[in-house]
């Protein structure tokens, strides 16, 4: 169920306008899933909005796609500051629930330059950042918000960074580019969760390698 959703999604990705998602649950017991998509205002050009975490809510996944539009351009081939925050909530939202299977969470990401995930490594660590994302930090004598503090460098370290390096880089190239600075930034995170990528053998069927 999951696999056909991801094959519909890199289907969609070159023609949809805004992204898309899904909710996968199961019980702590089982793998055999049920599917909650994400649908009307709850999805825009450059946002899924899922629901709070209940008990059976295991795998969450949706799209960046690559239509670009004039006020944005495109999305980042990358998870978002946002989606690294939003892993963080749904763990905790999970633990608040006492769920057994909290650690067993996965958010998955589609987009052009591939899949990516991020599963679980360190719950308190987990549960520690996401505590921290509404402590106050100061930056260049400015109070504010974490959660700010990590956009501000998501958009100058990851966004502008590969603007500034790629100049008349290929497509390919500058998904690369991305893809390096997303990890560099990520690895300063210390959020307890571990970033993967998918790589599909001939059958297509995908085996999952951690970026570091």
């Amino acid at each position: 169920m999951i696999k056909g959703r991801i094959e519909q999604m890199v289907e969609d990705i070159n023609t949809s306008t805004t992204e898309q998602g899904s909710e996968f649950r199961t019980t702590a017991t089982t793998n055999v899933y049920s599917e909650h998509q994400i649908t009307g205002e709850d999805l825009g050009f450059d946002y899924t909005k899922f629901p709070d975490a209940i008990s059976s809510s295991r795998v969450r996944l949706h799209m960046h796609h690559n239509t670009a539009n004039p006020e944005n351009g495109k999305i980042q081939p990358v998870f978002s500051a946002e989606d690294v925050f939003g892993m963080a909530k749904f763990y905790k939202q999970k633990k608040d629930n006492n769920d057994t299977d909290r650690e067993k969470i996965t958010s998955i990401l589609v987009s052009r330059r591939g899949l990516y995930a991020l599963r679980i490594d360190d719950a308190e660590k987990v549960e520690q950042f996401y505590e921290s994302l509404n402590t106050n930090v100061v930056y260049d004598n400015k109070v504010m918000k974490k959660y700010q503090y990590l956009q501000f460098r998501y958009n100058n370290e990851v966004i502008e960074a590969t603007i500034k390096y790629c100049g008349t880089c290929t497509d390919g190239q500058e998904e690369a580019l991305f893809e390096a600075f997303f990890v560099k930034f990520f690895n300063t995170l210390d959020s307890g969760s571990t970033l993967f990528q998918a790589f599909a053998d001939t059958n297509g069927d995908y085996s999952w390698q951690a970026l570091n």
